[in-house]
């Protein structure tokens, strides 16, 4: 019988979570919870001195933020702890021990500066930089010698002769020339174990059936599989994910690659964008479809349908991908996204979202459609939560056009009493948009009755003012826009006029009327 799949991932905790780190923990999560398994999230903290408290608490928030919850590892005991590497030290030395004694590895006295001078003699001689193996052939006595004596030494592995074959998951069987590989080093000077020992140990200690990670630890499989081997360990099943590229399709640049991945929160991109991007950089959902829930995703991932090939990080890709989740959320989803962006900005205040909330509801409803991320929307509303707002040229060119212009907004004025417009914040009643939803069509925009016009009932009666004055209503409402806004684009006049409610409005015709006045 199989045994349930186990998969880890396993970071180190010396600086944030990366593009590609971010993509490993992703496929083991989507791995684990296709196929019924455990995703085990292991602290690979040996590297002491810059492993820090900041950087673990940093991964565990990236995470959870793109919501890659672990079934076992920090915070959540399980049967294979601890899930800190540096409290299960205890366990290595011994397993050491009994390589070096049934002569799989050995004892290397070298000092840095021989096994430089080593390297570099295999390179001109063999053209191989690698360790000339000076301390494998010593004689067992004089091994046992120099450590009763205390010399310092690292302990190595013997590297085989011939070859070794690592059957890999995405990229194939691939045979390995052990002759190019080097003896590494297991344990160094002071006991401490590195990476391939500890990671190969506790794998199988947690269980581990398939190590899932980035292309650039293939060699780490073939000395791993090795030391498996050589304490008579199964051997795990291997995939390694193709390269992250970037848009020219070269190997991303190391700048783009250690992209905090915290950084695309602060730049106000979904986390379900950026779980489905992500998911897309090495596997396709179908031929047709690129957005999907995660959901949707654990229900289709296979390992073997991973691409052997490097994928493009295309932010533009991204950008759109954001942009269409943008537009499919709740405006409540919506609403709690860009909250924070409008307060950083200085726009607003949490409170008096929580006061109005149907009234920003409404705000951004009328603004989904003009940004692809949350952190784009503070630019384009500042004028609707602040009055101080300059006219651009264009929209100051719209207002001087004709030189009625001043007539028609004073009559436009002059009928809003009579056109049900909403009163402005502070006054408005919370239920006043409750009942009304902007930017939807005007068959869909009154929900129940209310004792206000929709934004389609108040652009009806700016249509019969147009009329009474005997213009074209282009004529009309441009002026009144640039009035408004302060600009010549943006979402329906109309869901403008509803937004700001009637003082707001009579307010800013009057300025407008006072430059038209002052030409």
């Amino acid at each position: 019988m199989t045994a349930p799949v186990r998969v880890r991932f396993a970071p180190s905790p010396t600086g944030p979570l990366h593009i590609g780190g971010a993509r490993t923990a992703l496929y083991n999560f989507l791995l684990a919870k296709s196929t019924g398994g455990s995703f085990i999230l292991r602290i690979d903290d040996t590297d002491r001195e810059r492993s820090t408290r900041e950087s673990l608490e940093h991964l565990i928030e990236a995470l959870r933020w793109l919501g890659l919850d672990w079934d076992e590892g920090p915070e959540k005991d399980g049967d294979y702890g601890p899930y800190f590497q540096s409290e299960r030290l205890d366990g290595y030395q011994s397993r050491v021990d009994e390589l070096v004694a049934r002569g799989v590895a050995y004892p290397c006295f070298c000092t840095p500066e021989q096994v430089q001078a080593g390297r570099e003699r295999m390179q001109a001689e063999h053209g191989k930089l690698m360790y000339d193996r000076r301390c494998r052939g010593l004689s067992e006595d004089e091994r046992q010698q120099r450590v009763a004596a205390a010399e310092p030494h690292t302990v190595r592995f013997a590297i085989p002769d011939g070859s070794v074959v690592v059957d890999d998951q995405i990229k194939g069987k691939v045979e390995i020339d052990l002759g190019q590989i080097d003896d590494w080093v297991m344990l160094r000077e002071d006991g401490s174990p590195l990476y391939n020992l500890c990671s190969t140990l506790d794998d199988h200690d947690m269980r581990i059936t398939d190590i899932v990670r980035g292309e650039e630890h293939f060699m780490n499989a073939v000395k791993q599989q090795l030391l498996f081997e050589a304490f008579g360990y199964p051997v795990p099943r291997f995939a390694h994910l193709p390269l992250i590229l970037g848009k020219d399709g070269k190997k991303l640049s190391k700048r783009m690659a250690q992209t905090d991945l915290l950084e695309y929160r602060r730049l106000g991109y979904p986390s379900p964008a950026v779980v489905n991007f992500f998911t897309l950089l090495g596997w396709g959902f179908d031929a047709e479809r690129q957005v999907f829930t995660v959901e949707e995703a654990i229900a289709r991932f296979r390992l073997r349908d991973v691409g052997k090939s490097g994928s493009i990080l295309d932010d533009e890709k991204l950008n759109w991908m954001s942009g269409v989740y943008i537009r499919a959320m709740s405006r409540d989803d919506l609403l709690d996204g860009v909250a924070p962006f409008l307060v950083d900005a200085g726009l607003t205040t949490h409170e008096r979202i929580a006061q109005s909330r149907a009234w920003f509801c409404n705000l951004i409803s009328a603004f989904r459609e003009r940004i692809r991320i949350y952190s784009e929307l503070p630019d384009k509303v500042g004028y609707l939560l602040a009055d101080d707002f300059e006219y651009e040229p264009k929209a100051e060119k719209n207002l001087r056009k004709a030189p009625e212009t001043a007539e028609w907004l004073a009559a436009y004025k002059a009928a809003l009493p009579g056109h049900g417009v909403p009163p402005s914040l502070p006054d408005r009643e919370p239920a006043i948009d409750e009942v009304v939803q902007v930017a939807v069509d005007a068959d869909e925009q009154r929900i129940r009755e209310s004792d206000y016009s929709t934004p389609h009932e108040l652009e009806t009666k700016a249509r019969e003012v147009a009329e009474s004055l005997g213009i074209g209503f282009g004529k009309l409402v441009h002026p009144i826009r640039a009035a408004l806004t302060g600009a010549t684009g943006g979402p329906g006049l109309f869901d403008i006029v509803y937004l700001l409610g009637e003082q707001r409005v009579v307010a800013r015709l009057d300025r407008a009327l006072a430059v038209l006045g002052s030409a």
